[in-house]
């Protein structure tokens, strides 16, 4: 099914089969014939590339897949993306997670069409907050780098970018989610003094 034109930030855009229910015609943008599901089959949204997937392309699961420890969720279930998750996946085994936990979906009956046409998101927002303008850092020394975040419990990368030089230096790949980051600036580091402006 080809689609055009913008889904605005914080909207929905609901297709449903032209045979469904009132309910769910009442809350759709669009209705095809086309849209025939049983469970099994792949589904994915593409802009060029894969931007999001339900399923394997290719792959017959039987019934239908597993989703958040639930056996054949995507048969006789509604699915619902939870709210922290701010991005589609490619990876199906990502998105669908092994257990209520690491599952990017909530498993619902079927037809629970509560949600239907609305979406709420908590949008991860990280926030440095040291150092925060105009500091300059120099070598053998060591400096807190804070941050604040919401909605974002993930590691995160810490990394120094030098724009003239478009060279990066990454100081954590994965640094623990807690506020802040201890670094002693080597003094071997390139860049004699760290400025942030």
């Amino acid at each position: 099914m080809n689609l055009s034109g913008n889904l605005q930030p914080d909207s929905t855009f609901v297709i449903s089969n032209s045979s469904a229910c009132t309910e769910v015609i009442n809350r759709s943008d669009m209705t095809s014939n086309s849209l025939d599901f049983n469970g099994n089959d792949a589904v994915a949204l593409v802009k060029i590339d894969t931007l999001d997937i339900i399923g394997k392309v290719g792959v017959d699961p039987g019934a239908g897949w597993d989703v958040a420890g639930t056996t054949a969720a995507t048969e006789n279930h509604t699915l619902i993306r939870k709210s922290n998750i701010a991005s589609g996946d490619t990876i199906w085994t990502n998105s669908a997670g092994t257990d209520t936990t690491n599952s990017q979906w909530l498993v619902s009956p079927q037809d629970d069409f509560s949600n239907l046409g609305t979406h709420t998101a908590e949008i991860p927002d990280l926030t440095i907050t040291t150092p925060n303008g105009g500091e300059i850092w120099n070598r053998d020394n060591t400096y807190t780098i804070s941050w604040t975040s919401e909605n974002f419990d993930n590691n995160i990368l810490i990394q120094i970018i030098d724009i003239l030089e478009a060279d990066t230096t990454i100081l954590n790949s994965s640094a623990v989610n807690d506020g802040e980051f201890l670094w002693q600036i080597p003094s071997e580091f390139p860049f004699s003094e760290i400025i942030k402006s």
